[in-house]
């Protein structure tokens, strides 16, 4: 995480030097961006009635994709209060296939359940756009994210599939390529002992380099 925070302030001083007179193209689309996420966990286990539990989260994504190769990555990472100790919740990578505008998205993640002591393997694939609302420095994104459960543990086993759709708002200073973003999520997963369901609301401020 340190070394991730480091590149990130390197790349905001190299950035904003290079754009004090004004906003200029890049020849790839690069976002980091530091997060913060409120979410609300609902678990229905077999046989018993629902538990909530509220969640704080901070994290880290990024994602570089290059206009003309159409290929990228995205990362991202969060951590959390558990047990009164910061402990790992999420950590996942993805590879994108597109455009800045309209990518592909196939990646891995391993999350870990604050309510039940277990974590969880499991692939992704969807899809992201980005709408840029002319020269405003406006942004809306959306994402729509299938999931597919491979282990529990360490311990295969068959599980339905799940899915997970997230919206922001963001806007870019425009003679700064920096932004902030806010933005909701929602993820649903069916596991052996229940049903899941995470609501989030995201605030994130970070670096953007447009092309």
């Amino acid at each position: 995480m340190k070394r991730f925070t480091g590149a990130v302030v390197a790349l905001a001083s190299l950035a904003l030097s290079r754009s004090a007179a004004a906003q200029r193209a890049w020849p790839v689309d690069l976002q980091a961006v530091a997060t913060n996420s409120s979410i609300r966990q609902q678990i229905v286990p077999l046989g018993a009635e629902n538990v909530g539990s509220s969640i704080s989260l901070r994290g880290y994504e990024a994602s570089l994709i290059g206009p003309s190769s159409g290929f990228g990555l995205y990362g991202r990472y969060s951590a959390g209060e558990v047990g009164g100790a910061s402990k790992r919740q999420l950590l996942e990578g993805r590879v994108l296939i597109g455009s800045p505008q309209f990518r592909l998205e196939v990646g891995y993640a391993e999350r870990r359940h604050a309510l039940v002591d277990s974590s969880l393997q499991y692939l992704r694939g969807g899809f992201t756009t980005t709408t840029n609302l002319g020269t405003s420095g406006i942004a809306i994104r959306f994402r729509a994210i299938g999931t597919m459960p491979v282990k529990r543990d360490g311990v295969p086993f068959n599980q339905h599939l799940g899915w997970e759709g997230e919206t922001n708002v963001s806007y870019t200073w425009p003679r700064f390529p920096v932004f902030a973003q806010l933005g909701y999520r929602i993820e649903s997963m069916r596991h052996p002992t229940g049903d899941e369901e995470q609501s989030s609301l995201v605030m994130g401020v970070g670096l953007w380099l447009k092309p």
